[in-house]
């Protein structure tokens, strides 16, 4: 799992054919374009080939090697999707791409005046509000326009906080 970001859930079924509906939380999918998903069936995340995908709406319609018809679809509803943090499935992409927000969970938070602040522990994305969750119990906001620097080791933002 160490490897592995959420990037949604499947929502419905859609069809008599095994094609699944599901919300994508993380824009990361569409730019990715993977081969594989994981789902996470009791606690586990299994692999899944892409056959096909398309969009409706704000959802990705998908249809899975293996799920072919509406019963073994309706198994999925409600379950979890990751997607492996360094899929290279797109040719056209570059590493800045594979940063998200659940990426920077187990980095060292630290204010550039302050000090180490805690370790982030959790990124919450379920509102428009990102909130990073630290070891120490605070809660704190990030935005992507606050980010000033990305390196290897840490994010700088206009907070003046460091992620190492």
């Amino acid at each position: 799992m160490n490897r592995l970001i959420p990037i949604g859930y499947v929502r419905k079924s859609h069809g008599t054919n095994g094609e699944v509906q599901c919300l994508m939380d993380n824009e990361l999918f569409f730019d990715l374009d993977p081969d594989f998903i994981f789902i996470e069936l009791e606690a586990i995340p299994v692999p899944f080939r892409v056959l096909d995908w398309h969009t409706k709406g704000d959802d990705a319609l998908m249809q899975l090697k293996g799920i072919d018809s509406e019963q073994k679809a309706n198994r999925l509803i409600s379950a979890k999707i990751f997607m492996e943090l360094d899929d290279s499935s797109s040719d056209n992409t570059d590493s800045t791409q594979t940063l998200t927000w659940a990426s920077l969970a187990g980095r060292q938070l630290v204010d550039d005046e302050q000090g180490p602040q805690g370790l982030i522990e959790h990124v919450d994305e379920t509102t428009a509000n990102i909130l990073l969750f630290l070891d120490n119990g605070r809660i704190l906001p990030i935005h992507e326009d606050f980010i000033v620097d990305i390196t290897d080791t840490q994010l700088t933002t206009h907070y003046t906080f460091l992620i190492q």
